[in-house]
């Protein structure tokens, strides 16, 4: 029998801290890697490394217009996919991205606007 990379716990754990960091609920991140590999537990220890890991990089190299577009960008593609969950979610990441921050824009549809089309 074939081994396959995601039937070891270290990557699933880092696949599981990915999805977190990008939006996901711990239990989201569960359900769809069930759903794409099947049901296989994840080093828990490996993935408390890796999340806090993503989310230290996240901190230092983002600023806030690019995490702005990243917010927008899982929107786009959870209203794409139909999961209305993963949307709101996602929006209310941006708009309390937006209230912690104090970021005050003149023109929020500018920001809001992707950069290559005419679309919100």
């Amino acid at each position: 029998m074939s081994k396959h990379i995601y039937d070891d716990p270290k990557y699933r754990a880092e696949m599981r801290a990915q999805l977190v960091v990008s939006g996901y609920t711990p239990e989201q991140a569960d359900t769809t890697m069930t759903e794409l590999m099947g049901q296989l537990p994840f080093d828990e220890a490996e993935y408390e490394y890796w999340l806090k890991r993503y989310k230290l990089e996240i901190m230092e190299n983002t600023t806030l217009p690019s995490l702005i577009r990243i917010i927008k960008s899982v929107v786009d593609n959870a209203c794409y996919s139909g999961d209305c969950l993963a949307a709101a979610i996602a929006t209310h990441a941006l708009v309390n991205l937006l209230e912690v921050t104090g970021a005050v824009f003149l023109n929020p549809e500018k920001v809001l606007r992707d950069e290559n089309t005419d679309d919100y």
